[in-house]
């Protein structure tokens, strides 16, 4: 049985009842073995803790948990539309000062007990901004050139694309009201100068008429004393005139020069 007991595993016991139920018929004494009991570690514990370390260490994981890749990208979309266009070290060094600073403490200088904690927080921050950037990047909020990283915009909600569009139809539909009616001025316009124009062509006809007709009547008077006998046919196609004095004929176009 001892043999036995050697080959196996894990921690064993033996032990010898004070009392027997039945008589044994063995010549041996009865044994029974059962497991040693181990307490569970606890979760957050680490090997040291077993051995009684008194050296207090924190757990990796110290950073909040409520500081995820969500509160990160909020931070990182901040950080990148104040300034415009930026780059990854910027806003990683900006980010790690403010956590550090609102946790009282030194992100160049660590402290030998929490020396490892620090640079654990400080290596996640880093790898949770450049996730923050990606995501960003591929929601088109942000566009990258090289290094440098330019803010483009929040995208617009299925509500706000609605009411954009719907103000850019209203905009566009006063637009085209406004063009309609300068088309129809400019056609009544274009119509009243063409009217304005024939008047001033009549004018002037009648101007030039007027002309002649007071020529006439001044190269009329300048002979008062001419006797004039006219005699006309029954039908008027034929015309005879009788002047005591020389004559000539102009046409109405010399009269009226």
């Amino acid at each position: 049985y001892l043999s036995f007991f050697q080959n196996v595993s894990y921690p064993i016991r033996a032990s010898i009842p004070r009392r027997q139920a039945q008589p044994s018929t063995s010549k041996f004494p009865e044994v029974r073995v059962a497991p040693c009991f181990r307490p569970k570690r606890p979760s957050n514990s680490r090997p040291n803790d077993l051995l009684g370390c008194d050296l207090p260490l924190e757990n990796k994981h110290s950073v909040d948990k409520s500081m995820g890749l969500r509160h990160f990208s909020t931070k990182v979309c901040e950080k990148v539309k104040e300034k415009g266009r930026t780059n990854y070290n910027q806003v990683a060094d900006e980010l790690v000062a403010e956590y550090f600073a609102a946790n009282n403490m030194n992100s160049e200088e660590f402290l030998t007990p929490i020396q490892e904690r620090q640079k654990f927080d400080q290596k996640n921050i880093r790898r949770r901004v450049y996730d923050a950037l990606n995501v960003l990047l591929a929601m088109n909020i942000i566009c990258k050139r090289k290094k440098d990283i330019d803010w483009v915009g929040l995208p617009a909600t299925k509500a706000g694309e609605i009411k954009r569009l719907e103000e850019e139809r209203v905009q566009f539909c006063l637009f085209l009201s406004q063009i309609t009616h300068m088309l129809v001025n400019f056609s009544s316009q274009a119509k009243l100068q063409e009217r304005i124009r024939r008047k001033k062509e009549t004018i002037q006809e009648l101007i030039v008429q007027l002309v002649a007709y007071k020529s006439l009547v001044w190269k009329n008077r300048e002979l008062e004393s001419t006797t004039v006998d006219c005699a006309v046919s029954g039908d008027r196609s034929e015309f005879l005139f009788n002047f005591d004095q020389p004559f000539e004929v102009h046409d109405d176009f010399e009269v009226s020069v």
